[in-house]
């Protein structure tokens, strides 16, 4: 497949999934780049749209297996810098073809709604420092649950995985004072991909 052919899938991606943040959008919010207003929308959006979300994952473990694999290559980082810059671009390109290509013409993916989950405590404020308890109400059929706490960046704070309706991750307590937001996803039998609304918490100082 030639790099013109490659250009136009990824520009027919962007513009079949017009209502979707560009991959740029989602890159930037990986690496907490641009204005805050604009990574704080694409955030909504992401966590709303279970196709973005995952993409927004491939991302953020590149991302993140990257900047580990540049640290570990020192004294030789100058060169290993140049791979990043390359994968992202590899990425954004899949991204966007995988848009156009992987999806039939017309068929959506299937979200869960936003209130699929429904969220009981913490409230939304707290004290830093204290073991914080999250708790939602029990969804039918679910095999499973993910709690994630995000910064005001987007980045993953605290996170855990359980079968139960409450999760005390440890790295909670450790929060230093101010905005988050949580909300959790519930893994189903029939795999269907069930979430919560995300909740505002702000952790004050005691």
């Amino acid at each position: 497949m030639s790099d013109d052919r490659l250009r136009e899938l990824y520009a027919a991606g962007r513009t079949a999934g017009a209502e979707h943040p560009a991959p740029e959008a989602i890159h930037a919010l990986v690496r907490r780049e641009g204005p805050e207003d604009a990574r704080l929308a694409t955030l909504d959006h992401v966590m709303a749209c279970e196709e973005c979300h995952r993409e927004f994952d491939l991302l953020r473990a590149i991302e993140q297996a990257e900047t580990e694999r540049v640290a570990a290559a020192r004294p030789g980082a100058r060169r290993a810098w140049l791979v990043p810059v390359a994968l992202a671009a590899s990425l954004l390109l899949a991204v966007g073809i995988g848009r156009s290509v992987l999806r039939p013409d017309g068929e959506d993916t299937t979200r869960g709604a936003a209130d699929d989950v429904v969220l009981v405590q913490p409230g939304r404020e707290a004290s830093a420092g204290d073991a914080l308890s999250f708790t939602w109400r029990a969804v039918a059929g679910a095999s499973g649950y993910e709690l994630e706490v995000l910064d005001a960046g987007g980045g993953v704070a605290a996170s855990a995985s359980t079968t139960d309706t409450t999760a005390s991750p440890l790295s909670a307590k450790a929060l230093p004072a101010g905005d988050y937001r949580w909300w959790v996803r519930a893994a189903t039998t029939d795999a269907r991909a069930l979430r919560s609304a995300l909740r505002p918490l702000r952790l004050v100082a005691r």
